[in-house]
């Protein structure tokens, strides 16, 4: 059928970014510099580097980068997760002014 395959899971949490890289090419669209897909990296990058923050206990940077998280997905749309990252960064912020 002269079809690109990809040989992985795409329900698998591990392969996101590569299936928005597979569709991008897919609908010839630079990932790196859509501003359709930017933000969708640049959260993904972010809850990396929280979860990073929290693993080394600066939790006062890791409340910054989860407001920030919380901003990017209320820009996407994407509310339930904006909503989790709000109250993570609230709960955080309570347990060190405790």
């Amino acid at each position: 059928m002269d079809l690109k395959t990809y040989s992985m899971i795409a329900i698998d949490p591990e392969n996101k970014v590569k299936m928005v890289r597979i569709i991008a090419d897919i609908l010839e669209i630079n990932p790196d510099t859509s501003p359709l897909l930017k933000p969708l990296f640049e959260r993904d990058e972010l809850i990396a580097e929280a979860q990073k923050t929290m693993e080394q206990g600066d939790y006062e940077r890791a409340v910054i980068l989860f407001q920030q998280i919380s901003n990017l997905c209320l820009d996407l749309g994407d509310d339930s997760l904006a909503i989790e990252f709000h109250e993570k960064s609230v709960k955080l912020k309570k347990l060190l002014s405790s």
